[in-house]
């Protein structure tokens, strides 16, 4: 809002309705579903054909 590039109206109007999510260390069955969604990115905005996280990183965050 400082910058000018958000109504402040908007953002007061928004405000009034105050949005909850808890940190992705209690939420560890969204990691696999976010981790999908970066890697698509990831390929689509470099060019990159990565297919997925290895096992050993999966492991790591407690997908399996």
């Amino acid at each position: 809002m400082a910058e000018g590039k958000f109504r402040e109206d908007l953002y007061y109007r928004m405000n009034r309705y105050p949005i909850s999510i808890p940190p992705l260390r209690q939420r560890l069955e969204d990691i696999d579903s976010l981790s999908k969604r970066l890697i698509q990115k990831i390929n689509l905005d470099y060019g990159r054909n990565v297919s997925g996280l290895t096992e050993q990183a999966l492991k790591k965050t407690a997908i399996i």
